[in-house]
């Protein structure tokens, strides 16, 4: 018998000693299990197994007991034991000797393989599914907590909706891990507050952080939590890496770390970006740190490359107190307690970067400036933002920075606000500024002004060949140039600064991020419009220069004369409130339930009623581009919406009833107007039912409009290509469709056939908001921005409205013929449910549609290419 079953063995005696039972296979263990569950109490039961579905089952079973598997590798085992995720009967118990024995017992067995901790193995041990977490959910429910104070310092920066018990919990623990570690890196026996104190007090800008804002001292004195883990973290043995990046982004919910803009960042970006762009500079600042990734990194980076010395500078600011306790728990343990006599400079700041004035704490820093900027700002809209007042005070920055589009103000992205105040607060003159950013700064509408990139020099951008986040985004690099350009600037000087250095960046098979090649790939905008009232010219999207075609390159975007006509569709909004299950024949008055395939926010997701009783004259069919492939509709749904469809009505965008309701609507719509009213943010511009929808004027009754003999041409906002249909009868249109209505249809079929045309997709790709792989996903107005002529009746127009009238039959028997099926027992056809998605893919490929659309390709050119 070799060393190491003689240890399994001792190992074996010593746990059955204190009453565990052992199963020496799989075989029905889970009947065994509960039949010990049914006799004598049993703590424990060890499987000497390999399936790890075994401690699923119990789960399911919601047994106490808990299965560790050992036949594999001992990391294996010490996994196991870190996420069961049932109730543990056996720490429920005061601590004795015997049980702190047996977790001292399993440690030694397993001492020669040593864990090396990173941010995976301590989510592992401490995270969500570990037996720590929810023994400490248990022993901290008698623990010292100031909530009103804790709900006062976070409630300006989270969704007061997720200012709750269990945030309340989550950071309670998260607090007391990150003093257990630093105690356990002094190996401080003392677990007093004081004690911690004295530790850190040589690090004046660590203390004064950790304790100032400190809610959470009384955990500090659970002598049960911090004996298991002593146990449990016998000696620290860890990476240079951020230790707490996955547990912080594990324990706050996705929705708190959202309403902060908080996006967690792949290891190996922050190594690739640190990597290439870090060398010989000195002084380094992350202005919304969190747990300090970009600062740990760069930190061994020039440990590793020798470049760490006494003049070294590195500062860290974020508005999260627990982030930035996390920063400074890794830049302690990363120096083993104990910093050397030349060590750099580390000040971690809690503050809002954003706003110089009130932080005199980080007034040297915005005196000295530093050479290099890297980050991951915060990914938010400013109507994302919880709180009016900040939602000014970000309008009111971006607009003294220059990068405030008033039209689309609300979307602008925090993080462009964090680039140029941050260029104007902390970068000397030659400095580097390094973010990464959602895509949409390059190509959404709201960053026009920002594109300028006023004061910016030597730009690049990181592009990614597949997605990194759930968000499309790039790496965007800078150089201060040290003085603010004008908006008249030389125009040939301009267009040379604006073509963009870009490369392309790819996930290999380990997952890492690399850098595919050092070819350089140009970016060019599509168009730069002259500057207005004095202010910075409008930059256009950016596409890499090879994927323009040189037909294209020429084509201005110049605004139609329809463009003022073009209308968005009704907020048909919340959907699962609001749209309905049911379809005609309907009686006077009708039983309507919630649509729950409908897609949900989290606050309505749950409809506030299961059924509801109203009139049926206000139940209206609708359409939204999901149902729209080229040329027709493929189905519609109902919904229940109190309009009062008069013309009058329409013009003074008055056409929410609200006074003269019929009794059953009356009821039900009081009743929904006051729960959308409990959970909309108190930011919200659309505070009531009404509000929301007939926001910015878009409650379109269509049956009034078409009773006047006029038609709509309809185009989808999203999506991969342009979409239109003529549309000849009633319907209500959602926000994801834009409209024109017109008396002519043989105008409305010639505008239809430009829109559909494989040209005008080919145009808004170059103007809209694309994926990663340059599909298109937002198109808004877009194709209104190329200049279609308005309809005079020449014969070209009249012949792209003949062929338009012709594939518009085509595609509707297509569609009725693809929803036929012949039953094989019957013989008989039958009408089939078919996703439009399914439909259009069929069509795009069916030879007949390609033919007609190659013509009316070829027609369309010549109205749009001059």
């Amino acid at each position: 018998m070799n060393e190491r079953e003689i240890g399994k063995q001792s190992l074996i005696t010593s746990l059955s000693e204190i009453g565990f039972t052992f199963l020496p296979n799989t075989k029905n263990i889970l009947q065994k299990t509960l039949e010990l569950q049914k006799g004598k109490k049993v703590t424990w039961i060890w499987s000497f197994c390999d399936q790890i579905d075994c401690i699923t089952n119990l789960n399911k079973h919601n047994s106490s007991y808990l299965i560790i598997h050992i036949n594999r590798s001992p990391k294996n085992i010490i996994a196991a034991l870190f996420h069961a995720n049932s109730s543990i009967e056996f720490f429920n118990e005061d601590l004795n000797s015997k049980s702190t024995s047996f977790v001292r017992s399993i440690l030694r067995y397993f001492a020669e393989y040593q864990i090396q901790l990173d941010s995976q193995s301590i989510q592992k041990i401490f995270g969500l599914d570990s037996f720590f977490y929810h023994l400490a959910q248990k022993l901290m429910e008698t623990s010292e907590f100031d909530k009103i104070r804790w709900k006062t310092l976070f409630i300006p920066y989270y969704d007061e909706g997720t200012i709750d018990d269990l945030l309340l919990f989550s950071h309670s623990y998260l607090s007391f891990l990150l003093k257990l570690f630093i105690l356990k890196q002094t190996e401080n026996t003392g677990l007093t507050t004081q004690n911690l104190k004295s530790k850190l007090q040589a690090y004046p800008s660590f203390c004064d952080v950790f304790f100032t804002k400190d809610l959470f001292s009384g955990i500090l004195y659970n002598i049960k939590l911090t004996t298991i883990f002593d146990c449990l973290i016998p000696k620290l043995n860890f990476q240079q890496v951020d230790l707490f990046s996955i547990i912080f982004q594990e324990l706050i919910s996705l929705k708190t770390r959202q309403s902060l803009g908080e996006v967690y960042t792949p290891s190996s970006l922050i190594r690739l970006m640190v990597q290439k762009k870090i060398s010989d500079q000195e002084s380094f600042l992350d202005p919304a740190c969190g747990t300090g990734s970009f600062l740990i990194e760069i930190y061994s980076h020039l440990k590793e490359t020798e470049k760490l010395t006494e003049n070294t500078e590195l500062y860290g600011i974020d508005v999260n107190p627990l982030s930035v306790m996390a920063t400074i728990t890794n830049f302690y343990l990363l120096q083993q307690g104990t910093f050397p006599e030349k060590c750099p400079q580390i000040k971690i700041f809690h503050a809002d970067a954003l706003i110089s004035e009130d932080n005199p704490s980080i007034a040297k820093v915005i005196e000295k400036k530093v050479d290099f900027i890297i980050g991951n700002p915060p990914w938010i809209n400013i109507s994302g933002i919880y709180r009016r007042e900040y939602k000014e005070f970000l309008k009111n920055l971006a607009k003294q920075l220059n990068i405030l589009y008033p039209i689309e103000s609300k979307n602008t992205e925090i993080c462009t606000i964090f680039f140029n105040q941050s260029r104007n607060l902390y970068l000397k003159k030659g400095g580097e500024i390094f973010f990464i950013f959602p895509a949409s700064v390059l190509n959404g509408r709201q960053h026009v002004y920002f594109r300028y990139f006023p004061g910016f020099k030597d730009i690049e951008i990181w592009r990614f060949k597949q997605d990194i986040f759930k968000i499309h985004s790039i790496c965007l690099y800078a150089r201060n140039s040290g003085q603010d350009q004008k908006p008249f600037e030389n125009r040939e000087a301009l267009k040379k600064r604006l073509i963009l250095s870009s490369f392309l960046l790819s996930i290999d098979n380990n997952g890492d991020i690399i850098q595919d090649s050092r070819k350089r790939i140009p970016l060019i905008p599509i168009y730069i419009k002259d500057a207005k009232n004095g202010s910075f010219p409008l930059v256009g999207r950016y596409n890499p220069l090879s994927l323009v075609p040189k037909e294209l390159q020429s084509v201005v975007p110049t605004r139609s004369p329809y463009y003022s006509q073009v209308k968005g569709g009704l907020r048909i909004v919340p959907r699962r409130w609001v749209v309905i299950q049911e379809h005609p024949p309907f009686n006077e008055t009708v039983i309507i339930h919630p649509d729950m395939s409908q897609q949900a926010k989290s606050q309505w997701i749950t409809p506030p009623y299961k059924k509801a009783e109203v009139e049926s004259k206000y139940i209206h069919e609708f359409v939204k581009s999901e149902f729209l492939i080229p040329y027709t509709f493929v189905q519609t749904k109902y919904a229940f919406i109190p309009i009062r469809p008069t013309k009058k009505a329409i013009l003074e965008r008055n056409v929410i009833e609200t006074s003269h309701l019929l009794p059953y609507a009356s009821k039900f719509y009081r009743f929904l107007d006051a729960e959308y009213r409990k959970r909309i943010k108190k930011s919200a511009s659309m505070p009531t039912l009404a509000d929301n929808f007939t926001y910015n004027g878009r409650l379109l009754p269509t049956n009034v409009i078409l009773q006047s003999h006029e038609v709509m041409v309809v185009h989808n906002s999203i999506g991969s290509i342009v979409k239109s249909a003529v549309i000849r009868h009633p319907l209500l249109l959602d926000n994801s469709l834009y409209y024109i209505i017109l008396e002519n249809i043989e105008e409305a079929y010639y505008l239809c056939g430009v829109l559909n045309s494989n040209l005008m997709t080919s145009l808004v790709r170059l103007i809209g908001s694309t994926g990663s792989r340059g599909s298109l996903r937002n198109i808004h107005k877009n194709p209104y921005n190329f200049s279609i002529p308005h309809y005079s009746s020449s014969p070209l127009q009249n012949e792209i409205a003949n062929l338009c009238k012709k594939i518009e039959r085509y595609v509707q028997r297509f569609v009725l013929d693809s929803q036929k099926s012949t039953s094989p027992r019957s013989n008989k056809t039958e009408q089939v449910i078919i996703k439009p998605r399914t439909i259009q893919n069929r069509l795009l490929t069916d030879l007949t549609y390609k033919e007609y659309t190659f013509t009316l390709d070829s027609l369309v050119r010549e109205i749009l290419i001059h």
